[in-house]
């Protein structure tokens, strides 16, 4: 099987699987906790908060996110987590706008306050 990018385009996701494996390519290595280990880091992290968002201070719909993320190699450590609620924590993975246009927004926003 050839793994062109002209296959990938024709074909599915499934190819993409076979082309990583034929080549042995993988998207990064894989640690993950068990459940109740995860569980219990979870409420430890909740309990270290004062089960209160570390950004708005709300006590509803809590979340523990990671500061240096997963995909950076972010550890499941106490340390690299923080209680958020769920809309703190769908903010902190907005991507930011920069550049001169959203500079002119930004200031048009902050003065209609």
């Amino acid at each position: 099987m050839a793994c062109s990018g002209f296959y990938l385009l024709r074909n599915n996701t499934n190819s993409l699987k076979a082309c990583r494996r034929a080549v042995n390519i993988r998207k990064r290595p894989r640690v993950r906790l068990d459940r109740q280990s995860y569980s219990s880091l979870h409420r430890s992290v909740l309990k270290r908060d004062g089960w209160r968002c570390q950004r708005c201070g709300s006590s509803v719909g809590l979340e523990v996110h990671h500061i240096t993320p997963r995909s950076q190699l972010g550890p499941d450590a106490e340390e690299n987590l923080i209680a958020l609620c769920w809309d703190c924590h769908r903010r902190t993975h907005e991507p930011v706008p920069s550049g001169p246009r959203w500079r002119i927004v930004s200031s048009m926003l902050v003065r209609s306050r």
